[in-house]
């Protein structure tokens, strides 16, 4: 292809890249654009390849004129691109192009990659029920072992508690204390009852009597 026609393609694709930036042209940065593409265009490159590298040289002079502060094109951003060596190449071209290549081909793989299906909830109890097994074999032991010393404890509580319920009963029937009783007893001897005993029988004689 003529030249020209590529020297026109990057001076065209750098100039939409540096106007997309918010930059505004001036005539002697265009002129020093020209020259540049010029430059560039003598290279065997497609057209193609000319507009990427175009675009590519329109963004690097954009992001230094923001850095020096510059709102249009100037020469000498242009000029320190050159100095710098910082103008892109073919070869800077291919690199990013290989790269962004290998970047789509990697998302696309990890897009067409088959997902792991999850596990299962029904799997879940399979792993869980031998320890839930072990756990509930383990808790009747311990819990046997418990009631076997339960009955011993309350049996002992129960006796402690029936002796004081006991005296505390006949208490309560005979309506007295134990001091009460005993001076009942004291009281009660063998000679006053034989004497209770004659007088009732000579209340009974009399009325045997006129009875008779």
């Amino acid at each position: 292809m003529n030249s020209k026609h590529i020297e026109r393609a990057i001076e065209k694709s750098a100039k939409k890249a540096i106007a997309e930036g918010g930059l505004s042209l001036s005539r002697s940065g265009s002129k020093e654009l020209s020259h540049l593409a010029t430059q560039l265009a003598s290279q065997s490159i497609t057209l193609e390849t000319a507009q990427a590298l175009g675009q590519q040289l329109g963004q690097k002079i954009t992001e230094l004129s923001q850095a020096r502060n510059k709102a249009y094109l100037d020469k000498g951003t242009i000029r320190t691109l050159v100095l710098t060596k910082a103008v892109p190449s073919i070869e800077t071209l291919s690199t990013d192009t290989s790269v962004k290549t290998v970047t789509a081909k990697t998302q696309a793989s990890n897009a067409s990659s088959p997902v792991p299906s999850p596990v299962s909830q029904k799997q879940e109890p399979a792993i869980a029920q031998p320890v839930k097994q072990v756990a509930a074999g383990a808790e009747p032991a311990s819990v046997v072992e418990t009631e076997k010393e339960a009955p011993s404890i309350s049996s002992q509580l129960e006796v402690a508690e029936e002796v004081p319920l006991q005296s505390e009963s006949i208490s309560v029937v005979t309506g007295m204390t134990e001091d009460e009783d005993d001076t009942l007893t004291a009281s009660a001897s063998p000679d006053e009852d034989e004497g209770a005993d004659d007088t009732a029988m000579e209340c009974l004689c009399p009325v045997q009597a006129d009875v008779s």
